[in-house]
């Protein structure tokens, strides 16, 4: 048995034969769990599938997560200053990168590596090895894991909790740990779920009012006024027949005697002002993951090319630096003192809107900076023959490469 199979055996358990590397959404967790939740300080239990509920929420963890995973992750040889890096390829680590499980593509892996770091405030990978060098890397959940730190050496292990009740122990030299944002420098970040427990609570507590108010066909609350000659009995027995008749049929006509009389409690969404809770609902669960809050639906009136540079530099490239650092530090992929280094690719989505582009290659390409190839091939056109020259830049100012104008007016005659 390779090192590689022993690992997926090891962390597979009796009852459920599934791999743990991939997406957990559809497992379970039937004899051993962290967390079940967490309560908020008005009692209400927060769990991570509630949390997820929330399509907000839902979303500021998908998003970033499926815009790094759509990146490409190459491997860099950088410079000692760490000023200049160039794209290295045929390393044994951009093979690994492309495709770090073998059972699933490359997207998939990162793509739920970036939730979990967002999702749980960590992320885990175990380094399955053959004659020593790293061919695979499992990712484990979260949630079944715990640290334990040594106090003398401060090594830490990572222990992950079978189904079967029983604990596997790893080295913490044997993983790759990606650790979220923390306040208090933990080996383990805490959650922003459980962190944010009282303000998600409050989100899913008008969730489900609206629901509630939906479900009584949106209809505000009532007040039946009966003459003095009912008594308490009479009253809820008419109270629990009109329940039963208006929320099983909604709209249907409802007969009252004996001098009973209807008063609405005029109270409606509106006048609770749902729609601006619900726009700082949006931007709270936006603060809470580090992200736009005009991405997950609140009103802006700033241009998509905008809206999507903001993103990137304040908000996504950290969490791609994050990661960056991780894997780039880890000893069995590079290291601190090696001259190669992982680096994702966001040049495409830094490129503003193509009128803009289109502005800026002219202008690189007028002074000499860049070649017609590397304008062209960006574009989706291919490399063209000589197209690899630069422009020399006459005394005087920029060449002029334009072609040539065939307004006759404009165009000298021959011999001039």
């Amino acid at each position: 048995m390779s090192v590689k199979d022993f690992w997926r055996t090891y962390f597979r358990g009796p009852v459920q034969q599934q791999r743990v590397a991939g997406d957990w959404g559809d497992s379970s967790i039937p004899s051993w769990s962290r967390s079940s939740g967490s309560l908020s300080s008005g009692g209400v239990l927060v769990t991570r599938e509630k949390a997820l509920a929330l399509s907000a929420v839902a979303q500021a963890i998908r998003q970033p997560a499926v815009l790094a995973a759509g990146l490409p992750l190459d491997v860099y040889d950088v410079s000692q200053d760490r000023k200049t890096r160039t794209l290295s390829r045929g390393k044994w680590q951009n093979r690994l990168l492309d495709q770090p499980d073998l059972t699933r593509s490359g997207f998939d892996f990162w793509s739920d590596l970036f939730s979990h770091v967002d999702g749980y405030g960590n992320a885990v990978a175990v380094k399955a090895k053959e004659r020593g060098r790293v061919v695979e890397l499992i990712l484990l959940d979260p949630e079944r894991i715990t640290v334990e730190v040594d106090p003398k050496t401060r090594e830490r292990t990572y222990c992950f909790h079978r189904n079967d009740g029983g604990k596997v122990e790893i080295p913490g030299s044997e993983v790759i740990h990606v650790r979220g944002w923390d306040d208090a420098g933990r080996p383990w970040a805490r959650s922003p779920i459980d962190r944010h427990k009282d303000a998600l609570a409050k989100t899913a507590g008008r969730q489900n009012y609206v629901e509630r108010y939906l479900a009584n066909d949106a209809s505000p609350g009532m007040v039946f006024v009966f003459p003095g000659t009912v008594n308490r009995e009479q009253a809820r027995e008419f109270l629990d027949v009109y329940k039963e008749t208006h929320t099983a049929n909604p709209g249907e006509p409802t007969v009252l005697g004996g001098g009973a009389d209807i008063k609405d409690f005029p109270i409606t969404l509106k006048d609770l002002q749902f729609i601006e809770s619900e726009e700082f609902a949006v931007s709270d669960i936006a603060r809470i993951f580090d992200w736009p809050d005009f991405l997950l639906g609140a009103p802006t009136d700033r241009s998509f090319v905008e809206v999507m540079g903001w993103a990137l530099r304040l908000h996504e490239v950290p969490r791609l630096q994050r990661v960056e650092g991780a894997f780039g530090d880890d000893p069995d992929l590079f290291g601190a003192g090696s001259k190669f280094r992982p680096y994702f690719d966001v040049s495409e989505l830094l490129r503003g809107d193509a009128a803009t582009m289109a502005q800026v290659f002219h202008q690189l390409r007028q002074v000499g900076a860049i070649t017609a190839n590397e304008v062209r091939i960006p574009l989706g056109y291919p490399a063209i023959e000589g197209g690899d020259e630069l422009l020399a830049t006459p005394v005087g100012g920029a060449p002029n490469d334009a072609p040539p104008s065939s307004d006759p007016e404009t165009t000298p005659p021959q011999g001039e």
